[in-house]
């Protein structure tokens, strides 16, 4: 659960208001660069932000649906005040390198980020669910990047997507399509 997640004295949880969109890191640590990019997208544009994150040794993945809002009052905050969330996630597939898998429940708003990745980067970037593992597709109504209001975007980004020079290009990506 996720109370038992946070009550863990080498996890932190960060949170802080700013602007409508928010952005999350719900693994950071455990997924490499997600938080530090998550803050990254926050500073560039005055963005909500949420991260929780741990040493890599603890390695206590709780998936995304079991990030319960009741859990937590930051993440209940956080997602009262936006309207649209950008969640950040690392995976590996070995038949997926060099790929962002963009899914989430916010069809119009992961259609122009897609658009934006494919722009900004030479990633590859898969945006039609049938082609995105169902695990990693972010659409399940309990997952956070669906809890806001408008719903959002889910980036699940293979490693390479999340080491320079790559990250730089996502980043500036994701700023791209926040348009803020």
């Amino acid at each position: 659960m996720l109370d038992q997640l946070l009550a863990h004295p080498l996890v932190s949880e960060e949170m802080r208001l700013g602007g409508p969109v928010g952005v999350m890191a719900i693994h950071g640590g455990i997924e490499a660069e997600t938080a530090e990019m998550a803050r990254e997208v926050a500073d560039a544009t005055g963005a909500s932000i949420y991260v929780v994150e741990q040493p890599e040794e603890l390695s206590w993945h709780l998936p995304s649906i079991r990030y319960d809002p009741s859990h937590s009052e930051r993440l209940a905050a956080f997602l009262g005040h936006v309207r649209t969330v950008v969640s950040l996630h690392g995976f590996g597939r070995a038949h997926l390198p060099r790929t962002v898998l963009v899914g989430g429940g916010n069809d119009h708003f992961r259609s122009g980020m897609a658009r934006s990745l494919r722009e900004h980067t030479d990633l590859r970037v898969v945006d039609d669910l049938d082609r995105i593992p169902r695990q990693l597709r972010g659409r399940h109504p309990a997952n956070p990047v669906n809890l806001a209001p408008e719903s959002g975007v889910q980036l699940e980004m293979s490693a390479s997507a999340r080491w320079d020079p790559q990250r730089a290009k996502v980043v500036a990506a994701v700023v791209a399509a926040l348009g803020l």
